[in-house]
């Protein structure tokens, strides 16, 4: 399978911290989000030949109670909105393609503009992001990239150096790509194994920067239960190494929305 990256959400959310703070990643410190930032979030989605129907329709359900929750945010907390959607084909990073970009402005009771503006352009997003979502029920790719879907995260979350950081990743987590083939039996995901790719990631450049950014996974999926531990023990290894802030709980084969 392959990865597509489908939205790209930075939205306005209350921190829950009162104050900055440091974190260290891969690439070097970076700075958390003080209270009262705008938040950025990502939705990477696996959209290869071997995702069954009704995944993408769960999917698709996940991404619109999301946008929701983003869009009420930004007209009830009036705090900025910008969505990107791309998708990345496999071939690399660089090929990247837009599916919607949008951005939802601050509320200042100062505008002309007012709340009524913010929300007709929120309306007027929220359409775009409908019209994204629907391409996944038709999208195909062979192979999943997550590895390449983790670049790109990181490439946006150096815009919003300053936000709350979360990306959700909807997959069943069977990387398949030319980094990695967890489908090929000489590929082991025992402890020495994972360390050993990881290390090998940090002597290339490879390992991402997502110091900062929390991950929730949705869809995770093998076909037996060994596979599944040595796969979420991989994943799990390989995006603290990165950084990234990801708990057992937040891995799974379905959603919890707040």
């Amino acid at each position: 399978m392959r990865l597509r990256v489908l939205a790209t959400l930075a939205c306005g959310l209350t921190c829950i911290a009162g104050c900055s703070c440091k974190e260290e990643g891969p690439g070097g410190t970076s700075e958390a989000a003080p209270a009262n930032t705008a938040s950025a979030i990502m939705l990477l989605y696996d959209v290869s030949a071997s995702t069954k129907p009704e995944q993408r329709d769960q999917y698709v359900d996940y991404g619109q109670q999301l946008w929701k929750q983003v869009s009420k945010d930004s007209s009830e907390v009036a705090r900025p909105v910008a969505l990107h959607g791309a998708l990345v084909t496999g071939l690399g990073i660089a090929d990247e393609i837009i599916l919607f970009e949008v951005i939802v402005p601050e509320y200042n009771f100062l505008s002309m503009q007012g709340q009524d503006g913010i929300r007709a352009k929120t309306n007027e997003a929220g359409k775009k992001v409908a019209s994204g979502l629907e391409r996944l029920k038709t999208s195909k790719l062979q192979n999943t990239a997550i590895l390449d879907g983790l670049d790109l995260a990181e490439r946006f979350f150096r815009k919003h150096p300053k936000a709350a950081k979360k990306l959700y990743l909807f997959s069943d987590m069977l990387e398949q790509s030319e980094r990695l083939n967890m489908g090929d039996a000489n590929v082991k995901l025992d402890k020495e194994g994972i360390e050993s790719f990881i290390e090998l990631e940090r002597e290339q450049g490879l390992v991402p920067n997502l110091a900062g950014v929390r991950v929730v996974v949705c869809g995770a999926e093998a076909p037996d239960s060994s596979t599944y531990r040595k796969v979420r023990a991989f994943w799990l290894a390989y995006l603290r190494a990165a950084g990234a802030d990801v708990d057992l709980a937040d891995y799974g084969t379905t959603l919890s929305l707040p």
